[in-house]
């Protein structure tokens, strides 16, 4: 359908909200394809909004079982949300499938590299390789996992593939990252740097297309508009105003700090579940000027606060966190879960 291909190409170009108006409308024309659902599920997952993808690529699994494309949608979201055995088993109901879905070897690879596996991690993206010989996520993963021992064949091979005159800049980019740091690895630091400075620029002008560029002075401004809002007294005259429920066990650090390592330690128990990093509470945050019906910025909405709204906030967390552990309802009273976040 044209307007489902209109979506795909705004997609490719970054546009991120277009193409899901457009996916949107294909959808209300024909609810059934599953492609349709499957292709918006992917823009919220570049949105980071894995939970509502994750959903969306459920229904595409459910309107067509044996589309393979959907079941490693699937298991990317699964991924991104912490379910690592799920996703496994979703990338290889997909390349059950569809032995030649080159995205799913390379997600598959991504996760054994993730749990430690690199050698067959590498298998994982030489067969995605066999498929599309240039493939950029392929390439890219290579590069990082073996460094300095990456091959002169495939560092010729990324080489080749930024010369190729179709390629986008989406898959520009993290050729450029793998390059950086293959050329780091053997002490080529000039080269090294060139490829990280147009990675960087390249991932400056797709954030940009997402609405995400960094305003530092903007961010100065809203960090103290959240002190000024959040004293000690608010808190004091708000206690008691959520729900009674030890179920979320919030983990909160700084990048690289082993947050994403302790919720992993905490699920590995039976009564725990491992809801993945979360952006619940921004998006509560930025939720608060149409609940409360105020024409203000989000922290400017915090003093204004009444109990109702405070009650139905919490109720709408928790709820989310049910459809992600939708398995686990019946016992959910006692399974705490731990949703982790970089701060």
């Amino acid at each position: 359908m044209t307007i489902n291909n209109m979506g795909q190409a705004l997609q490719e170009e970054g546009q991120m909200d277009e193409a899901m108006g457009w996916y949107e409308r294909a959808i209300q024309l024909e609810p059934s394809t599953a492609r349709f659902h499957t292709n918006l599920a992917s823009v919220l997952e570049e949105r980071e909004r894995y939970d509502q993808a994750f959903a969306r690529y459920q229904l595409a699994v459910n309107l067509e079982p044996g589309y393979a494309e959907a079941h490693n949608g699937l298991g990317h979201a699964l991924h991104e949300l912490g379910r690592c055995e799920e996703a496994m088993r979703c990338y290889a109901e997909a390349i059950r499938l569809k032995p030649t879905l080159a995205a799913a070897l390379v997600n598959r690879g991504r996760l054994l590299v993730e749990l430690g596996d690199l050698k067959n991690a590498e298998n994982e993206f030489r067969e995605a390789l066999k498929i599309q010989p240039r493939l950029p996520g392929a390439l890219a993963q290579l590069a990082e996992i073996l460094g300095k021992d990456l091959p002169e064949a495939d560092a010729g091979a990324m080489n080749q593939a930024l010369q190729a005159p179709t390629i986008t800049d989406r898959h520009r980019e993290p050729i450029h990252a793998g390059l950086a740091g293959f050329h780091d690895a053997r002490g080529e630091h000039q080269l090294a740097a060139d490829h990280a400075r147009k990675a960087n620029a390249l991932e400056k002008i797709r954030r940009q297309k997402r609405g995400e560029a960094y305003d530092p002075a903007a961010h100065s401004h809203f960090i103290d508009r959240v002190i000024a809002a959040c004293t000690g007294e608010f808190f004091r005259s708000v206690r008691g105003w959520g729900l009674e429920t030890d179920v979320p066990v919030f983990i909160v650090g700084m990048p690289r700090s082993g947050t994403t390592l302790l919720e992993q330690i905490l699920a590995s128990h039976p009564q725990a579940f491992g809801a993945g990093e979360l952006a619940y509470v921004q998006e509560t945050l930025g939720s608060l000027p149409g609940v409360l019906g105020l024409d203000k910025e989000p922290a400017d909405c915090i003093p204004s606060l009444d109990r109702e709204a405070v009650r139905g906030l919490a109720g709408r967390h928790m709820e989310r966190l049910r459809l992600l552990d939708g398995a686990r309802r019946a016992s959910w009273t006692r399974c705490p879960t731990t949703t982790s976040t970089s701060a």
